[in-house]
């Protein structure tokens, strides 16, 4: 397998994991590059949170000028990416810090602009759960 860190198979396994999502080789290799990476194969936090809220900035940056000019395809294709990054930046931050739950947050953000703007065949509902109700995808038939 390739590794993309080599002292770490474990950030390797987010890298190609993001590739296969759909992410775009060149934004994501600039984001990694930006990142330290400990002995013991664990990333500095820091450098980690950094390098992808600067790409998720750019991305959404770009993809908010798209849609002013009616672009709405090509936004939503960056939204899907800044998703699939949010959700990379999430993957190895411990849940008791709280950007976590920021790029968490950040990955429901783009991936909800991503249907709004797309031409997925998903819609957002809600599956009744006792007194309450759980959020749901349904993907269309078809």
């Amino acid at each position: 397998m390739y590794r993309y860190f080599p002292e770490s198979a474990m950030l390797s396994q987010g890298a190609l994991l993001a590739m296969n999502a759909g992410a775009d080789i060149n934004e994501l290799d600039r984001a990694l590059r930006q990142v330290e990476v400990g002995p013991d194969g664990a990333p500095d936090l820091g450098s980690w949170d950094a390098a992808f809220q600067g790409l998720l900035e750019t991305l959404w940056q770009q993809a908010e000028d798209d849609e002013c000019r009616g672009h709405r395809l090509s936004a939503s294709h960056k939204y899907r990416r800044a998703a699939v990054y949010a959700g990379l930046a999430e993957r190895y931050v411990p849940h008791t810090d709280e950007r976590k739950a920021r790029c968490y947050g950040q990955m429901q953000s783009s991936f909800h602009k991503l249907l709004e703007l797309g031409s997925e065949p998903v819609s957002r509902g809600e599956v009744p759960y006792g007194e309450q109700s759980l959020p749901a995808l349904f993907i269309h038939a078809g």
